[in-house]
């Protein structure tokens, strides 16, 4: 029942955002969807849902998401329209959050948004519900939880409707049912987060590189991987062999360079902010993930403080975009954090060398 009520903390919370949003913009939920003005697919999308604002040139994922997500299997050509100024099928692998929202192709244009705004919400109460269960499970602070929900790459994400909030949410849930010895269960979420965004198996590896280490569900652990991958594998298959583009590689490169590369194009005040916030939130995990003494945390994290620095310059160029990237570091990070409250004896109600049990599966 505590879970529940946190699940719908953080549903109320992004969605409670996304109204501030709208009501800034005179209550036009059309913001939400982020049209970019110059982009060939605009008059598609107002022929279906009426004028829309622009706030610039580009627009944002969900233009993409909405258009995927009234034909998720492109039987109406959609990957065409993209292909004018996007890479269908780095968009298109994304599936499961266009299709869930489109009802599996069956809505109409109004009951796409809506249901975009619905699973961001509902992403946003899977990563409460998870934090407030992995928190109660290796008895850390209840601080962890609360702090968990300040992730800027939620809110960034929810005001342009990406996938970030929904794969971390699933992710999450996958790691608390792993540690819930809930091994299939974990696998059929893992797997569905990773085909909402395919940075999730990132979530897989850290848990095989755990039980690398311990060996204890060494074998569970590559059936967890292997069971969370193989339906985007499969999907992925189908979409190069059916949709013109691309692989996406372009949004990685070398260590760093693409941060390098981007530093002299933070020319306005937001990027400089969003920039300082990565950077500094950056270090703080990689502090963090030295000094836990949870092996899985010390692993989820690097993996992702990986992931941030071999981002090429086109997503650093705005680092607000690299915070929803790497959205689930935060939410290793502040557990990292309440271990690290808990090694310090801050919270003396909990058992001296219970981080072992972090690593450890548990009833």
């Amino acid at each position: 029942m505590k879970q529940f009520g946190w699940f719908l903390t953080g549903f109320s919370l992004v969605l409670l955002f996304q109204v501030f949003f709208v009501w800034r913009y005179a209550w036009d939920w059309s913001i939400l969807v982020r049209v970019g003005a110059d982009k060939p697919h605009r008059s598609l999308i107002e022929q279906e849902l009426g004028p829309v604002i622009c706030v610039d040139s580009g627009g944002h994922d969900g233009q993409v998401n909405y258009l995927i997500g009234r034909d998720p299997l492109d039987r109406h050509a959609t990957s065409l329209v993209l292909s004018l100024s996007d890479n269908p099928p780095y968009r298109f692998r994304r599936i499961l959050y266009p299709l869930l929202a489109g009802g599996f192709g069956s809505f109409g244009p109004y009951g796409v948004v809506c249901g975009l705004i619905f699973w961001t919400a509902v992403g946003g109460g899977l990563i409460a519900a998870s934090i407030a269960n992995l928190t109660g499970r290796w008895q850390l602070p209840g601080l962890v939880i609360p702090l968990a929900l300040m992730n800027p790459g939620i809110y960034l994400s929810a005001q342009v409707l990406t996938n970030d909030v929904l794969a971390m949410g699933l992710a999450l849930c996958g790691v608390a049912l792993w540690f819930g010895n809930r091994e299939m269960a974990a696998g059929i979420v893992l797997a569905a987060a990773v085909l909402v965004r395919e940075t999730s198996i990132l979530v897989s590896l850290a848990i095989v590189l755990t039980e690398l280490r311990s060996g204890g569900r060494l074998r569970q652990a590559i059936a967890l991987s292997l069971i969370s991958g193989m339906p985007f594998l499969l999907w992925s298959l189908w979409v190069r062999l059916n949709m013109p583009g691309g692989d996406g590689t372009e949004n990685l490169s070398l260590p760093f360079v693409g941060f390098y590369r981007s530093l002299y194009r933070w020319e306005d005040r937001p990027r400089v902010a969003f920039g300082i916030v990565t950077m500094v939130f950056t270090g703080a995990s990689l502090w963090i993930a030295c000094k836990t003494d949870s092996r899985f945390i010390r692993i989820a994290c690097l993996v992702w403080i990986v992931l941030a620095f071999v981002l090429s310059d086109a997503v650093w160029e705005h680092p607000g975009n690299v915070l929803r990237a790497i959205s689930p570091l935060w939410a290793f990070a502040a557990l990292g954090y309440g271990n690290l409250k808990q090694q310090s004896g801050v919270d003396p109600g909990n058992p001296t060398g219970n981080a072992a049990c972090m690593d450890s599966p548990s009833e």
